[in-house]
Protein backbone atom coordinates (compact mmCIF):
# COMPACT_ATOMS: atom_id res chain seq x y z
CA UNK A 1 0.00 0.00 0.00
CA UNK A 2 1.48 3.25 -1.03
CA UNK A 3 1.63 6.04 1.68
CA UNK A 4 -0.88 8.21 -0.58
CA UNK A 5 -2.98 5.26 -0.39
CA UNK A 6 -3.15 5.00 3.51
CA UNK A 7 -2.39 8.70 3.79
CA UNK A 8 -6.09 9.52 2.85
CA UNK A 9 -7.44 7.19 5.29
CA UNK A 10 -5.93 8.12 8.45
CA UNK A 11 -9.24 8.03 10.78
CA UNK A 12 -8.59 7.11 13.88
CA UNK A 13 -10.12 3.73 13.82
CA UNK A 14 -7.72 3.08 10.76
CA UNK A 15 -4.73 3.59 12.68
CA UNK A 16 -4.80 0.49 13.91
CA UNK A 17 -4.04 -1.16 10.28
CA UNK A 18 -0.80 0.91 10.08
CA UNK A 19 0.86 -0.89 13.04
CA UNK A 20 -0.26 -4.30 11.54
CA UNK A 21 1.18 -2.98 8.37
CA UNK A 22 3.45 -2.78 9.66
CA UNK A 23 20.32 -10.10 9.07
CA UNK A 24 23.46 -9.88 10.45
CA UNK A 25 26.03 -12.73 10.05
CA UNK A 26 24.72 -14.93 13.30
CA UNK A 27 20.65 -14.57 12.89
CA UNK A 28 19.02 -17.15 15.04
CA UNK A 29 15.32 -17.70 15.62
CA UNK A 30 14.03 -18.15 19.53
CA UNK A 31 10.98 -19.30 20.71
CA UNK A 32 8.91 -18.17 23.43
CA UNK A 33 9.06 -21.46 25.36
CA UNK A 34 11.75 -19.47 27.56
CA UNK A 35 8.69 -17.09 28.95
CA UNK A 36 4.82 -16.90 28.97
CA UNK A 37 2.16 -15.67 27.42
CA UNK A 38 -0.10 -12.87 28.87
CA UNK A 39 -3.94 -13.73 27.58
CA UNK A 40 -6.88 -11.13 28.42
CA UNK A 41 -7.33 -8.11 26.29
CA UNK A 42 -9.87 -8.34 23.75
CA UNK A 43 -8.50 -6.23 20.72
CA UNK A 44 -5.19 -5.25 19.68
CA UNK A 45 -2.32 -4.43 22.09
CA UNK A 46 -0.71 -0.78 21.26
CA UNK A 47 1.32 -0.27 24.28
CA UNK A 48 3.54 -1.49 27.04
CA UNK A 49 5.58 -0.79 30.17
CA UNK A 50 7.37 -2.16 32.91
CA UNK A 51 7.17 -0.53 36.47
CA UNK A 52 10.43 0.85 37.20
CA UNK A 53 10.89 -2.62 39.58
CA UNK A 54 10.16 -4.61 37.03
CA UNK A 55 7.75 -6.48 39.11
CA UNK A 56 4.78 -5.41 36.81
CA UNK A 57 3.96 -4.37 33.04
CA UNK A 58 1.38 -2.27 31.87
CA UNK A 59 -0.54 -2.62 28.21
CA UNK A 60 -2.94 -0.77 26.63
CA UNK A 61 -5.12 -2.33 24.19
CA UNK A 62 -7.80 -1.03 21.47
CA UNK A 63 -10.09 -2.62 23.74
CA UNK A 64 -10.42 0.72 26.09
CA UNK A 65 -9.16 -0.89 29.04
CA UNK A 66 -5.00 -0.29 30.37
CA UNK A 67 -4.43 -3.64 32.30
CA UNK A 68 -1.83 -4.39 34.80
CA UNK A 69 -0.05 -8.37 35.09
CA UNK A 70 2.68 -9.36 37.76
CA UNK A 71 5.38 -9.89 35.86
CA UNK A 72 6.50 -13.69 38.14
CA UNK A 73 3.86 -15.30 37.08
CA UNK A 74 2.15 -13.33 34.53
CA UNK A 75 -1.18 -12.98 36.17
CA UNK A 76 -3.20 -9.95 35.68
CA UNK A 77 -3.82 -8.05 38.47
CA UNK A 78 -5.91 -5.17 37.63
CA UNK A 79 -7.55 -3.87 34.84
CA UNK A 80 -7.86 0.09 34.51
CA UNK A 81 -11.21 1.22 32.81
CA UNK A 82 -12.53 4.95 31.65
CA UNK A 83 -11.29 5.45 28.38
CA UNK A 84 -14.40 5.23 25.97
CA UNK A 85 -12.19 4.25 22.64
CA UNK A 86 -8.87 2.82 21.97
CA UNK A 87 -5.88 3.29 24.55
CA UNK A 88 -2.40 4.17 22.01
CA UNK A 89 0.00 4.21 24.75
CA UNK A 90 1.21 3.48 27.89
CA UNK A 91 3.63 5.54 30.23
CA UNK A 92 4.81 4.84 34.30
CA UNK A 93 6.28 7.68 36.14
CA UNK A 94 10.22 7.39 37.46
CA UNK A 95 9.00 6.19 40.83
CA UNK A 96 6.17 3.99 39.78
CA UNK A 97 3.39 5.62 41.73
CA UNK A 98 1.33 6.88 38.63
CA UNK A 99 0.79 5.38 35.16
CA UNK A 100 -0.45 7.71 32.25
CA UNK A 101 -2.69 6.23 29.12
CA UNK A 102 -3.09 8.44 26.10
CA UNK A 103 -6.04 7.80 24.20
CA UNK A 104 -8.75 8.16 20.89
CA UNK A 105 -11.37 9.78 23.68
CA UNK A 106 -9.21 12.68 23.34
CA UNK A 107 -7.81 12.32 26.60
CA UNK A 108 -4.83 11.11 28.52
CA UNK A 109 -5.07 9.99 32.11
CA UNK A 110 -3.40 9.27 35.09
CA UNK A 111 -4.04 6.55 37.28
CA UNK A 112 -2.45 5.74 40.72
CA UNK A 113 -0.86 2.31 40.39
CA UNK A 114 -0.75 1.02 43.56
CA UNK A 115 -5.18 1.31 43.91
CA UNK A 116 -6.13 1.71 40.25
CA UNK A 117 -8.18 5.18 40.73
CA UNK A 118 -7.97 7.55 38.31
CA UNK A 119 -6.68 10.83 39.62
CA UNK A 120 -7.05 13.21 36.79
CA UNK A 121 -7.77 13.18 33.05
CA UNK A 122 -5.91 15.87 30.95
CA UNK A 123 -8.65 17.51 28.19
CA UNK A 124 -8.73 19.55 25.52
CA UNK A 125 -6.70 17.66 22.48
CA UNK A 126 -7.76 18.41 19.13
CA UNK A 127 -8.75 14.30 18.51
CA UNK A 128 -6.90 11.49 19.72
CA UNK A 129 -3.99 11.28 22.03
CA UNK A 130 -1.37 9.05 20.10
CA UNK A 131 1.28 9.25 22.58
CA UNK A 132 2.63 10.09 25.84
CA UNK A 133 5.62 10.10 27.61
CA UNK A 134 6.83 10.81 31.77
CA UNK A 135 10.43 13.21 32.02
CA UNK A 136 12.43 11.43 33.82
CA UNK A 137 11.99 13.54 37.05
CA UNK A 138 8.41 12.84 36.77
CA UNK A 139 7.36 16.27 36.79
CA UNK A 140 6.51 16.79 33.19
CA UNK A 141 3.81 14.80 30.87
CA UNK A 142 4.50 15.43 27.39
CA UNK A 143 1.63 14.40 24.81
CA UNK A 144 1.03 14.07 21.32
CA UNK A 145 -1.89 13.31 18.50
CA UNK A 146 -4.00 14.67 15.65
CA UNK A 147 -3.19 18.30 16.56
CA UNK A 148 0.38 17.99 15.03
CA UNK A 149 1.66 19.32 18.41
CA UNK A 150 3.32 17.93 21.36
CA UNK A 151 2.20 19.71 24.77
CA UNK A 152 3.94 19.69 28.06
CA UNK A 153 1.69 19.34 31.35
CA UNK A 154 2.99 19.48 35.07
CA UNK A 155 1.60 16.25 36.16
CA UNK A 156 1.02 17.74 39.57
CA UNK A 157 -1.50 20.57 38.45
CA UNK A 158 -2.11 19.14 35.21
CA UNK A 159 -1.22 22.87 34.09
CA UNK A 160 -0.10 22.91 29.99
CA UNK A 161 3.96 24.72 30.50
CA UNK A 162 4.70 24.74 26.73
CA UNK A 163 3.51 23.19 23.24
CA UNK A 164 5.97 22.23 20.78
CA UNK A 165 4.65 23.10 16.87
CA UNK A 166 6.01 22.15 13.59
CA UNK A 167 5.46 18.51 12.83
CA UNK A 168 2.91 18.71 9.74
CA UNK A 169 0.80 15.28 10.05
CA UNK A 170 -0.41 13.66 13.28
CA UNK A 171 2.48 13.51 16.17
CA UNK A 172 3.32 9.22 16.49
CA UNK A 173 5.83 9.37 19.27
CA UNK A 174 7.66 11.46 22.16
CA UNK A 175 10.66 9.94 23.99
CA UNK A 176 12.32 12.42 26.61
CA UNK A 177 16.50 11.77 26.66
CA UNK A 178 17.63 10.34 30.07
CA UNK A 179 18.47 13.68 31.18
CA UNK A 180 15.68 15.49 31.06
CA UNK A 181 16.85 17.94 28.43
CA UNK A 182 15.73 17.20 24.96
CA UNK A 183 12.70 15.58 23.30
CA UNK A 184 12.10 13.71 20.51
CA UNK A 185 9.29 13.39 18.37
CA UNK A 186 7.84 11.93 15.20
CA UNK A 187 5.06 11.96 13.20
CA UNK A 188 3.40 10.69 9.98
CA UNK A 189 6.26 12.32 8.42
CA UNK A 190 9.95 11.16 7.15
CA UNK A 191 11.48 13.57 10.04
CA UNK A 192 12.49 13.18 13.70
CA UNK A 193 12.70 16.63 15.51
CA UNK A 194 14.27 17.52 18.59
CA UNK A 195 13.40 19.78 21.00
CA UNK A 196 14.90 21.59 24.05
CA UNK A 197 12.56 21.06 26.88
CA UNK A 198 13.44 24.30 28.77
CA UNK A 199 12.80 26.59 26.05
CA UNK A 200 10.34 24.33 23.43
CA UNK A 201 12.97 25.40 20.61
CA UNK A 202 13.24 23.13 18.00
CA UNK A 203 17.21 22.77 17.87
CA UNK A 204 17.27 20.06 15.28
CA UNK A 205 15.63 17.90 12.40
CA UNK A 206 17.04 14.46 11.68
CA UNK A 207 16.06 13.18 8.27
CA UNK A 208 17.24 9.86 6.67
CA UNK A 209 14.10 7.80 6.33
CA UNK A 210 12.72 6.63 3.16
CA UNK A 211 9.32 6.04 5.07
CA UNK A 212 6.99 7.48 8.45
CA UNK A 213 9.35 7.02 11.54
CA UNK A 214 7.26 6.18 14.03
CA UNK A 215 9.06 4.65 17.33
CA UNK A 216 11.93 6.47 18.99
CA UNK A 217 14.05 5.91 21.72
CA UNK A 218 17.42 7.50 23.75
CA UNK A 219 20.25 4.92 24.40
CA UNK A 220 20.28 5.22 28.76
CA UNK A 221 23.59 7.69 27.88
CA UNK A 222 21.65 9.97 25.88
CA UNK A 223 24.50 10.05 23.67
CA UNK A 224 22.29 7.81 20.99
CA UNK A 225 18.65 7.94 19.47
CA UNK A 226 17.15 5.06 17.92
CA UNK A 227 14.50 5.55 15.18
CA UNK A 228 11.94 2.72 12.80
CA UNK A 229 10.03 3.49 10.25
CA UNK A 230 7.53 2.33 7.67
CA UNK A 231 10.75 2.10 5.54
CA UNK A 232 11.47 -1.71 7.16
CA UNK A 233 14.80 -0.03 8.99
CA UNK A 234 15.96 1.39 12.14
CA UNK A 235 18.37 4.14 12.33
CA UNK A 236 20.59 4.74 14.84
CA UNK A 237 21.96 8.65 15.29
CA UNK A 238 24.49 11.02 17.03
CA UNK A 239 22.41 13.09 19.41
CA UNK A 240 25.28 15.64 20.03
CA UNK A 241 25.83 16.23 15.98
CA UNK A 242 22.48 14.71 14.43
CA UNK A 243 24.53 12.61 12.32
CA UNK A 244 23.13 9.32 11.00
CA UNK A 245 25.76 6.66 12.33
CA UNK A 246 24.09 2.76 11.73
CA UNK A 247 21.48 1.27 9.66
CA UNK A 248 19.88 -2.00 11.06
CA UNK A 249 18.08 -4.28 8.09
CA UNK A 250 16.58 -7.40 8.27
CA UNK A 251 12.53 -6.79 8.76
CA UNK A 252 9.62 -7.27 6.02
CA UNK A 253 7.72 -5.19 7.68
CA UNK A 254 7.42 -1.48 9.23
CA UNK A 255 9.25 -1.11 12.67
CA UNK A 256 6.35 -0.67 15.12
CA UNK A 257 8.61 -0.04 18.12
CA UNK A 258 12.00 -0.05 19.32
CA UNK A 259 14.05 0.14 23.05
CA UNK A 260 17.64 0.25 24.05
CA UNK A 261 18.40 -2.51 26.67
CA UNK A 262 19.37 -0.63 30.22
CA UNK A 263 23.33 -0.82 29.50
CA UNK A 264 22.87 0.38 26.19
CA UNK A 265 24.37 -2.36 24.47
CA UNK A 266 21.85 -3.87 22.95
CA UNK A 267 18.47 -2.65 20.52
CA UNK A 268 15.30 -4.26 20.13
CA UNK A 269 13.17 -3.63 17.07
CA UNK A 270 9.69 -4.98 16.40
CA UNK A 271 8.05 -5.16 13.05
CA UNK A 272 4.72 -6.16 11.65
CA UNK A 273 6.19 -8.97 10.43
CA UNK A 274 5.58 -10.70 13.69
CA UNK A 275 9.10 -10.81 14.75
CA UNK A 276 11.65 -9.35 16.92
CA UNK A 277 14.97 -8.91 16.48
CA UNK A 278 17.64 -7.83 18.97
CA UNK A 279 20.80 -6.12 17.57
CA UNK A 280 24.19 -5.43 18.94
CA UNK A 281 23.71 -0.95 19.20
CA UNK A 282 27.28 -0.78 18.61
CA UNK A 283 28.20 -2.23 15.73
CA UNK A 284 24.80 -2.81 14.18
CA UNK A 285 25.09 -6.30 14.10
CA UNK A 286 21.84 -8.76 14.39
CA UNK A 287 22.08 -11.05 17.29
CA UNK A 288 19.16 -13.21 17.14
CA UNK A 289 15.29 -13.24 15.91
CA UNK A 290 12.55 -13.92 18.48
CA UNK A 291 9.36 -15.04 16.71
CA UNK A 292 5.93 -16.77 18.11
CA UNK A 293 3.34 -13.38 18.04
CA UNK A 294 0.54 -14.68 15.08
CA UNK A 295 0.35 -10.85 14.38
CA UNK A 296 1.71 -7.74 13.65
CA UNK A 297 4.32 -6.72 17.21
CA UNK A 298 2.95 -3.34 18.25
CA UNK A 299 5.27 -2.45 21.04
CA UNK A 300 8.51 -4.23 23.01
CA UNK A 301 10.07 -2.72 26.47
CA UNK A 302 13.12 -4.29 28.08
CA UNK A 303 12.43 -5.33 32.29
CA UNK A 304 15.01 -2.75 34.14
CA UNK A 305 17.22 -5.14 35.03
CA UNK A 306 17.97 -6.35 31.03
CA UNK A 307 16.97 -9.46 31.40
CA UNK A 308 13.23 -9.65 29.94
CA UNK A 309 11.54 -8.32 26.86
CA UNK A 310 8.39 -7.98 26.68
CA UNK A 311 6.20 -7.24 23.60
CA UNK A 312 2.80 -6.73 22.67
CA UNK A 313 1.06 -7.42 19.26
CA UNK A 314 -1.77 -7.28 17.14
CA UNK A 315 -2.89 -11.38 17.75
CA UNK A 316 -4.04 -9.28 21.54
CA UNK A 317 -1.14 -11.11 23.53
CA UNK A 318 1.97 -9.96 25.36
CA UNK A 319 4.97 -12.52 25.19
CA UNK A 320 7.97 -12.20 27.73
CA UNK A 321 10.57 -13.44 26.89
CA UNK A 322 13.71 -14.09 29.13
CA UNK A 323 16.95 -13.46 27.70
CA UNK A 324 19.59 -15.03 29.78
CA UNK A 325 18.33 -18.49 28.71
CA UNK A 326 17.05 -17.20 24.56
CA UNK A 327 20.52 -15.44 24.23
CA UNK A 328 22.87 -17.13 26.61
CA UNK A 329 24.15 -13.50 27.06
CA UNK A 330 21.37 -11.31 29.03
CA UNK A 331 22.08 -8.05 28.35
CA UNK A 332 21.36 -6.65 31.63
CA UNK A 333 22.82 -3.82 33.79
CA UNK A 334 25.97 -5.71 35.27
CA UNK A 335 27.67 -6.58 31.71
CA UNK A 336 30.01 -3.48 30.62
CA UNK A 337 29.26 -1.53 27.59
CA UNK A 338 30.98 -2.44 24.57
CA UNK A 339 33.24 0.23 23.68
Amino acid sequence: MSERAINAHLQPARLLLLLAFTSGAFPQVGRPSAGRTLVGHAHVINSIAFSPDGRWLASGSADKTVKIWDVASGQETRTLTGHTNYVYAVAVSPDGRLLASSSADKTVRLWDTSSGQEVRAFKGFFNLAHTVAFSPDGRLLAAGGLDRKVTLREVATGETVRTLSGHKNWVNRVAFSPDGRWLASTAVERKVRLWEVASGQLVRTLEAHTGWVFPVAFSPDGRWLATGSTDKTALIWEVSSGRWVLTLSGHTESVNSLAFSPNGRWLVTASGDKTLKLWDANSGQEIRTFAGHTGGITSVAFSPDGNWLASGSTDKTVRLWNLASETGNPPGPGRPQQP
